[in-house]
């Protein structure tokens, strides 16, 4: 099956190139410390005066976050600055070093296993930097249009359901508008990603050029192109619900140094592994393009 085997050659891929993995890892660690220097200062000051922060050790409050959003919402104060200015760095930091990534699953796609060259790499990072950008643009407008589009569809479906509806009703109808939702964003994902893999299989730097052809892609294998996002998706899902599963297991252990140092150990390894699936997410579709495009 074609789905199947693109996710495994997708996953060959990364794993061949493993160090794609640890520097999309080690770049998100650097940015979620700086954005922890005033995260960390702007919730002590939040701790000192809220009564909520004596339940903070113990679960989620959050009319903690309430009083923080209450205290720092008065004002611009130098730290969130700081942070919006991280926030922008990293953002564009990320786009910069996705060439890279991208330029190098498809150097493994194309010639096998490679040993890790920076000067490509860097290399890559710099050519499809400027495309990269154009395309991240784009897709937050689409976002927004996608966004707009869904409280149109809920607008029509409210009013086609009328006001005297059960509660259950109501349950159903929130769910049904949110998988119209989630849907709609699945496809602008999928988009933004065959988006890039025009860009680096035909070296094209116009984004008008590959806006038509992308998006025929989708739709024309849009049976395998969306099962794959979903496939990708589920495991994603399942190993998440199992991470989530140790960490509540591991809360209800005493509070002695062997639990921290584990549960420390485990969101670094759930870290890297999201780093490495991101980059699954990428070679699989890679992959299906790469066996489905001569078949158009």
């Amino acid at each position: 099956m074609v789905i199947w085997s693109s996710f495994k050659g997708g996953i060959r891929k990364v794993w061949g190139n493993k160090l794609l993995a640890l520097i999309l890892f080690a770049f998100k660690l650097f940015f979620a410390i700086l954005l922890l220097i005033p995260a960390y200062y702007m919730f002590a000051r939040t701790f000192s005066f809220s009564p909520s922060s004596i339940n903070f050790l113990k679960g989620y409050d959050f009319f903690l976050l309430v009083d923080f959003l209450s205290l720092w919402s008065k004002g611009i104060s130098l730290y969130w600055v700081y942070f919006l200015t991280i926030v922008l760095i990293s953002a564009f930091s990320y786009i910069f070093f996705s060439g890279g990534l991208w330029g190098g699953l498809y150097q493994s796609l194309r010639e096998g296993k490679q040993k890790f060259n920076g000067e490509k790499f860097f290399g890559d990072c710099g050519r499809y930097f400027g495309s990269f950008l154009k395309i991240f643009f784009f897709i937050i407008i689409v976002y927004i249009l996608a966004f707009f589009f869904a409280l149109l569809i809920f607008s029509l479906i409210h009013t086609l359901a009328g006001k005297e509806l059960s509660f259950a009703s109501h349950i159903l109808i929130l769910i049904f508008e949110l998988l119209i939702l989630a849907i709609l964003f699945m496809w602008v994902g999928m988009w933004s990603n065959y988006l890039r893999i025009y860009r680096i299989f035909f070296e094209e730097k116009k984004l008008i050029r590959i806006l038509k052809p992308s998006l025929g892609f989708i739709f024309r294998n849009f049976g395998k192109t969306i099962l794959l996002y979903y496939l990708l998706s589920v495991i994603l899902v399942g190993t998440l619900i199992v991470y989530l599963g140790l960490n509540k297991i591991l809360h209800l252990l005493p509070a002695n140094k062997f639990p921290v140092i584990f549960l420390f150990i485990l969101y670094q390894l759930q870290s890297f592994f999201r780093s490495f699936y991101k980059l699954v997410y990428y070679s699989s579709h890679m992959v299906l393009f790469d066996k489905l495009y001569e078949l158009k």
